[in-house]
């Protein structure tokens, strides 16, 4: 599921200081499809979704990379490392740790949590773009609007090394066609953060809310729809989870939770599971997020166990 853009986000982009070690790991990951912009002690973004962020890299003057900025979160080091992996721009979990716990100042026990700005597409220049000569940066970020001199002059130099063929921003002030651009489609990162906002960061059957125990849950595999709608999607905990893909349980198009009599007949158990029978799933806060009942019908359909 997209979002349009409005007019006034479609105009802007954002300068953001990049730390050297992360950026040098990830430029050689070009595989990845999202990537995270992990900011410790930040819990909110002034910047919105769809706004193209510039990696200048810290102490330095040089600008070496971009990115869409395509969800926010704030969540402990160790969720964050579940969820991206080598993504968060590290090769393990103890190294990512270490890093979060000097840049805060504390030790690796008490990192607590940081925030996650999920960036999708990311490019790496194969040349700086030289920030000199651009008004100076005072913090860890900067905002342009490309109607501006100063924005129109430095996004141009951008687009001159962006290397793939995407929707851009004009690079006009004023006027101009009515924007199409379009928040880019969402990624696993990107679909298990809005699942978690959707459901209030709870289980949609059950209401569990200990995080590291839910997981994002497509209804039809992705291997079969290439996407990740959240209209495709359901907040589980983890066990219920992989009882779903297994199809021992299923969510009904009327949205009700159904546990089928075989974890009865293989497991002689399920009695926790079987007092959830019938009973309604948890609302999305918003009704396009609302699992669809093409996929709820198609699941009960083909994979529950009946």
């Amino acid at each position: 599921m997209t979002e349009p853009i409005t007019t006034e986000q479609y105009y802007r982009f954002v300068v953001w200081s990049t730390d050297a070690q992360w950026f040098r790991f990830l430029r050689t990951r070009t595989e990845l499809e999202e990537i995270n912009f992990w900011r410790p002690g930040v819990k909110t973004l002034t910047e919105v979704k769809g706004t193209r962020c510039l990696f200048l890299i810290r102490g330095t003057n040089e600008i070496w990379g971009c990115g869409t900025l395509s969800a926010f979160n704030v969540m402990p080091v160790g969720l964050a490392w579940d969820i991206f992996g080598p993504a968060n721009g590290f090769a393990d979990l103890e190294v990512f740790r270490r890093k979060i716990a000097s840049l805060k100042g504390v030790s690796e026990g008490q990192v607590g949590d940081i925030g996650c700005a999920v960036l999708s597409s990311p490019q790496y220049f194969n040349d700086p773009i030289d920030y000199r000569g651009f008004e100076r940066m005072y913090g860890p970020t900067k905002p342009y609007d490309v109607r501006s001199l100063e924005g129109a002059r430095l996004w141009t130099a951008a687009v001159a090394h962006f290397q793939e063929a995407q929707p851009i921003l004009p690079l006009i002030r004023g006027g101009g066609a009515k924007p199409v651009l379009v928040v880019p489609r969402l990624g696993q990162a990107t679909f298990r953060i809005e699942l978690e906002k959707q459901y209030s960061t709870r289980c949609a059957v059950t209401g569990e809310r200990t995080r590291p125990a839910l997981e994002a849950a497509h209804i039809k595999p992705f291997s079969i729809v290439k996407e990740h709608a959240l209209q495709n999607g359901l907040l589980l905990r983890s066990d219920i989870h992989k009882l779903f893909d297994q199809g021992y349980v299923t969510v009904t198009p009327d949205r009700k939770f159904r546990v089928s009599r075989a974890i009865r007949d293989e497991f002689e158990n399920g009695r926790d599971y079987y007092a959830y029978e019938g009973t309604p799933i948890r609302e999305t806060l918003s009704s396009e997020a609302k699992p669809a009942s093409e996929y709820l019908d198609w699941h009960s359909a083909t994979i529950f166990k009946g």
